[in-house]
């Protein structure tokens, strides 16, 4: 007969390589409490992801910081361990051609072994037609067991005259590395932006009416036919008069000026600031030009755009039908509105998901012995893992309303030795974030640097500011694995609502298995063997459970790292599907040790480190 045991203690939750963390509101309000958004957008591309009110998932836009969201772990380091972590420049979400782009990673040694000078980070960039740059730098520091040093590649990257996707790699070729690890990141961006004005020559603001638009001519920017519009921008400029109304829409209009392709819905102006806007599905050119014009709601024209000082004659003022050269009978200057476009000749603007790399034709050097199979970005979410094994069940946990999040002063106070933390955000709180429907939610996707570890807790950080009073201060958190389409979130592994958040502070959520079963595990496929006492460095024994599907004979090997056999730990006759056993390590030399569980049913190794 199975028996429940239940725990109480923050045991943590068994979690293979990739995973997610959402933080959730559950209040009332929609507005409490707030997310903290960090500075500086540098995660790793397919970080950061929205849960909808109707419990769907989608990839967020990156024209915002990361979320400070982070996972706690505890785990096994692999000797020679060594991994681009999150890119410490502010990573664009695009960008004009031929301009200077400097790439700046951090490099983090998460292996017990000293990383040595000149290590090798590589750079990759492909872009469209099969542009490719390579580029390498070395550390200048030795680093030891969680050490950090930031790699700048120098000279600055110059974005080539190719508008387009590009996407960035950095990884570490640490000698000796013999496991798959988290070596490398990936960001995305298009440097596809069209215009004929130039920044740094603002020159005029203009309020007329009633509408402004330039006219584009695809061709002139090297982009070849069908031309893909996927955002549009403009620049609004603050003059003398006070804005009645800062109302407007985009609208996009075919080479004739008057077919009407796209209309954005009513948006709000920011002065001395460009206005972003996606399309969603984007707007297809066969041929021709197009015009993007900014529609003010308010007749007084208001809110006021820019141009700039050139010569001019792309920019338009009046109506559709009825266009004047701006700003009067003779062209002087072009106005501050953009278009981000992806031609014929390039990749589409689908966004890889998941754990693998897709870059269509685009040729991107090959990495020996390590493919880019997952990456390490951080937003602001740390977790805490143990080696365990995948099969083990993890049960699912609730916090009942009441309980409190522990607040930490920040985060490296709290976390012991034995612990690590996964994050791509700066860690500086910039300004909250709340989504605009109560039960949607934020979370971070996180890859696991090992194949196997325990997720003991998750950090959030809350912004102070941006609570209405009284507000709510209830938020639930989700754990997710990366099995969705392609690798989106999939099956719910943990749950935990109605946790108590302090704002202007970090909180740390222990996810806790509330819940185990003896016996082998409902949905075991294969054998399992796992460490069942902490903490891996042993000293005096280890004690382990093994579980099999079906009763089958069991043999439990113990060799060293040579792969010489040193003794046999178990053996089981078939008769019973589950055991427990310990090893009595104080005759054992200190070093790294191999026990395998073999059946015919297959096998499974887990590593033990014995210190002294």
């Amino acid at each position: 007969m199975r028996k429940l045991v239940v725990l109480f203690l923050a045991a943590g939750l068994a979690v293979a390589s990739n995973f997610y963390i959402f933080y959730k509101q559950v209040g009332v309000n929609p507005h409490c409490p707030g997310l903290s958004v960090d500075a500086a957008n540098n995660a790793s591309s397919h970080r950061k992801w929205t849960l909808n009110s109707n419990g769907t998932f989608s990839e967020d836009d990156t024209t915002r910081g990361d979320w400070l969201i982070r996972a706690v772990l505890d785990w096994t380091p692999q000797d020679t361990n060594a991994s681009a972590v999150w890119f410490a420049s502010n990573m664009p979400v695009d960008t004009l051609t031929n301009i200077n782009f400097q790439v700046k990673a951090v490099v983090k040694n998460m292996g017990t072994d000293t990383l040595p000078l000149r290590t090798p980070v590589r750079l990759s960039i492909a872009g469209p037609s099969g542009y490719v740059y390579n580029d390498t730098e070395q550390t200048t520091v030795k680093l030891a067991h969680r050490g950090t040093t930031t790699i700048t590649f120098a000279p600055a990257w110059h974005v080539p005259n190719m508008v387009g996707k590009y996407n960035v790699m950095v990884w570490v070729e640490a000698a000796g590395e013999r496991w798959k690890a988290d070596d490398s990141i990936f960001y995305d961006f298009n440097a596809d932006w069209i215009q004929y004005h130039t920044d740094a020559q603002l020159r005029w603001v203009t309020w007329a009416a009633p509408e402004r638009a330039v006219k584009f001519h695809p061709a002139s920017f090297g982009a070849q036919y069908p031309v893909r519009i996927s955002r549009v921008r403009s620049y609004f400029s603050k003059d003398t008069i006070t804005w009645r109304d800062t109302s407007f829409t985009f609208k996009i209009y075919s080479g004739d000026g008057q077919t009407l392709l796209y209309q954005s819905e009513t948006l709000e102006a920011i002065p001395n600031a460009y206005k972003y806007c996606s399309l969603g599905s984007p707007v297809v050119i066969d041929t021709g030009d197009f015009y993007v014009s900014v529609v003010p709601v308010d007749t007084s024209g208001k809110p006021t755009t820019a141009g700039d000082s050139s010569v001019g004659g792309h920019s338009f003022w009046g109506s559709p039908g009825l266009w004047y050269n701006w700003p009067g009978i003779t062209p002087s200057g072009d106005l501050f509105i953009s278009a981000a476009v992806q031609s014929g000749s390039m990749a589409g603007s689908a966004r890889w998901v998941g754990p693998g790399v897709d870059y269509s034709s685009q040729a991107v050097p090959a990495r020996p012995a390590q493919p880019p199979e997952r990456s390490v970005n951080s937003c602001a979410v740390s977790v805490s893992l143990r080696p365990i094994d995948e099969a083990q069940p993890s049960g699912q946990a609730d916090v009942s309303p009441g309980a409190e999040a522990e607040v930490l002063p920040s985060p490296s106070s709290f976390f012991p030795a034995a612990t690590d933390t996964l994050k791509y955000d700066i860690g500086t709180p910039l300004r909250g974030w709340a989504d605009s429907v109560a039960g949607s939610g934020r979370g971070v996707k996180f890859i696991g640097p090992a194949d196997s570890f325990r997720l003991t807790g998750a950090l959030v950080h809350i912004y102070y500011a941006s609570w209405p009073a009284p507000g709510d201060t209830w938020a639930s958190f989700r754990v997710y694995k990366d099995d969705g389409g392609n690798g989106a979130p999939g099956t719910l592994l943990y749950a935990v609502d109605s946790v108590n958040i302090k704002r202007g502070a970090w909180n740390f959520i222990p996810l806790s298995t509330t819940a185990l079963q003896e016996g082998p595990p409902p949905g075991l496929n294969g054998p399992s063997l796992r460490i069942t006492n902490y903490p891996n460095p042993v000293a005096d024994q280890v004690t382990f459970r093994w579980q099999v599907p079906v009763s089958m004979p069991v043999s439990v090997n113990l060799y060293d790292a040579t792969g010489r056999m040193v003794r046999n730990l178990c053996s089981a006759d078939g008769r019973t599907r589950s055991g427990t056993f310990t090893v009595d390590t104080r005759s054992l030399a200190a070093g790294i040790y191999l026990v395998r569980l073999e059946t015919a049913g297959g096998s499974v190794t887990r590593k033990v480190v014995i210190g002294r």
